[in-house]
């Protein structure tokens, strides 16, 4: 192939690729040009026209907004454990990627990130002027959590816009199932019970008996001395 066809093919491929904003171009590297593959939290942070990217620079929109509502309506904080929706609006008709910290779980997550959202899908079909986007905050979440978008229009003019928004963690309000309480260490096994040992017990008993000391006898009764007669006999009585 001629040098000069190649690189009007591979122009021509590029062209096909980033004339819509589909953000699966910057996150996928099997369908896009960032190699390898970013971050979860990564953004397009310069200019990607070598790689055939048509964005430019990305700048600051301070007109994206953002709202953060829970069970109870709009949002100022985050409590750990507890579900929530984002809303990001645009000015006009966009694809977008969303992304925050790792305490956040989109429910539909983007290339294998929990913390990544490809609002819109990247399909020129599914752009749109604002996204309602849910979420649920891990119970480690602490500090602030930060939400950052880049968008783009689907057709040129289409230069990355981007903005981002804070939300502080509050632990006071964290979820029920947050919640751990603490358990006592389990107490050590008992010993087994020593087998019995019959002949240990009758072998103990009979020593017992050998050294026993054999029962005190009473002294038999003392009898009293027999009676005698003193009887004089008369043969005896005429000798001197």
């Amino acid at each position: 192939m001629r040098p000069h066809l190649k690189r009007t093919l591979v122009c021509l491929v590029a062209s096909l690729l980033t004339v819509h904003a589909h953000p699966k171009h910057f996150y996928n590297p099997a369908e896009g040009y960032v190699h390898p593959a970013p971050a979860c939290t990564a953004h397009p942070a310069r200019s990607y026209l070598a790689e055939g990217s048509i964005h430019g620079v990305p700048q600051i929109d301070s007109r994206i907004s953002f709202t953060l509502s829970g069970s109870d309506g709009v949002a100022a904080t985050v409590c750990p454990g507890s579900s929530y929706t984002i809303s990001v609006n645009f000015t006009d008709v966009r694809l977008a990627m969303l992304t925050s910290g790792q305490a956040v779980a989109f429910t539909r997550p983007a290339g294998g990130c929990p913390n990544r959202a490809d609002l819109g899908g990247s399909r020129t079909i599914g752009a749109q002027t604002g996204f309602v986007v849910p979420f649920k905050v891990a119970c480690t979440a602490s500090g602030q959590l930060m939400f950052r978008v880049t968008s783009a229009a689907v057709e040129p003019p289409n230069a990355w816009k981007q903005n981002s928004v804070t939300f502080a963690v509050s632990a006071a309000c964290a979820a029920p199932a947050c919640a751990t309480t603490p358990t006592a260490p389990p107490s050590p096994p008992s010993p087994p019970d020593a087998p019995e040992d019959h002949d240990h017990d009758h072998d103990h008993h009979d020593h017992e008996h050998a050294h026993a000391h054999p029962p005190m006898r009473r002294p038999p009764p003392r009898r009293a001395p027999p009676h005698r007669l003193w009887v004089m006999r008369g043969s005896q009585r005429g000798r001197h």
